[in-house]
């Protein structure tokens, strides 16, 4: 892995129904510049097994599995702990990602400085990006309206 490279953290509790969708998602990636850690917190469903098959098949992926849940945030601390590259994303387990978001992320590292990188999310809600303004960030294919919606797992 280089400088480039995202580590990508998928934490997961009880997501059987909708983490095949979001590490498929991954995979679509048209930048392959990534590895990812799903952090399992004590699931008791298949989310486990589902998780551990795709990481069979790709040496990138890597689940971790936790004895007892201990809460969302420690989750997602969790996978950050275990990163090794300088860039990370959190891919909530029941979300999916355009298939080019880490090939723009890309670009834009390599054309500017970027400390914070944001891309659209659909929502009821929208939110105006100007509360980012101290922030060095891209925002990709914004809404109309100058206005973007934006959740935790859509910054890196």
């Amino acid at each position: 892995m280089d400088d480039e490279a995202v580590t990508v953290i998928i934490p997961t509790f009880n997501r059987e129904a909708h983490i095949a969708q979001a590490i498929d998602s991954l995979l679509c990636q048209t930048s392959g510049n990534w590895k990812a850690i799903v952090t399992d917190n004590a699931s008791t469903d298949k989310s486990v097994e589902i998780a551990q098959s795709f990481a069979e098949r790709d040496s990138r992926i890597s689940v971790v599995v936790s004895s007892e849940n201990f809460g969302p945030v420690a989750n997602w601390r969790k996978g950050v702990r275990l990163a090794t590259t300088n860039w990370i994303k959190l891919l909530f387990s029941d979300d999916k990602m355009a298939p080019n978001y880490l090939a723009s992320f890309s670009e834009a590292h390599k054309s500017r400085r970027v400390g914070c990188y944001y891309a659209p999310w659909r929502s009821g809600i929208r939110v105006d990006p100007g509360w980012m303004s101290g922030f060095r960030y891209v925002a990709l294919g914004c809404l109309p309206g100058n206005k973007v919606s934006v959740s935790p797992s859509c910054a890196v």
